[in-house]
């Protein structure tokens, strides 16, 4: 589909990254704290409301969402979300990347085309059990700021409503994916390479095959030893 207005370059528009983090995920970060670095932009960590994170470096931090499995709070995850993209559109970046924890990084952000309310994110499944929504999106999550507007509209509606709170709808994952149903939002795949956790390995053998294929953003890394196996006997 053509787009209805031109695209701008991702090099030329200014972009801020959020961290997803809580109290218990700090050694996790900071093992991958290097690889964020290498984003070359500037990061905003996103704290729990109750307890907060402690960073590997003093960064800018906000508050949203409480320290708490999704499953016992649906709304939780959600509200974080929107939380932290309404923080997005109070400031003057065009765009933002939105990435849990556990997301190994190992290049410079890719210099996607910034379109119109078009979100960019990893499309890692069609319906999940218990849920409405026809596919699932792993982080990172990267918004202009129209698709920002739209998943804080609609996302906020799917809050108020209860939506969130029946069957795994409390999943950010999930909730992304009810958005994009709900409007029919335009979205582009990150090419990111997403398992729960690099525990496993076949796993670890087809994100090794994604390293060498040039892929920058690895999520689900929960330690050292899953962070050194995807670059290890890279050389094929």
């Amino acid at each position: 589909m053509e787009e209805s207005s031109p695209s701008i370059t991702g090099s030329r528009t200014r972009t801020v990254c959020y961290i997803h983090s809580y109290p218990a995920a700090a050694d996790i970060i900071s093992i991958l704290w290097d690889g964020y670095q290498k984003l070359g932009l500037p990061i905003i960590g996103v704290d729990c409301e109750d307890k907060p994170t402690s960073w590997p470096q003093p960064i800018e931090t906000i508050k949203a969402g409480v320290d708490i499995h999704w499953m016992e709070n649906r709304k939780n995850l959600p509200k974080r979300l929107v939380q932290t993209l309404r923080h997005f559109l109070s400031t003057d970046y065009q765009r933002c990347v939105v990435m849990e924890y556990d997301t190994l990084i190992l290049g410079p952000l890719p210099d996607w085309p910034l379109h119109p309310c078009r979100m960019i994110a990893k499309a890692s499944g069609g319906p999940a059990d218990g849920s409405e929504a026809s596919q699932f999106f792993h982080t990172p999550w990267v918004f202009d700021r129209s698709s920002a507007g739209v998943v804080i509209g609609v996302g906020q509606k799917l809050i108020d409503d209860g939506t969130v709170e029946r069957g795994v709808h409390g999943s950010p994952d999930v909730f992304l994916g009810l958005i994009v149903d709900a409007v029919n939002m335009r979205w582009e795949d990150s090419g990111t390479f997403s398992v729960n956790s690099l525990d496993l390995p076949e796993n670890v053998i087809a994100a090794q095959e994604a390293h060498r294929n040039g892929c920058v953003f690895f999520h689900g890394v929960k330690d050292d030893l899953q962070k050194r196996a995807v670059t290890a006997q890279n050389s094929g």
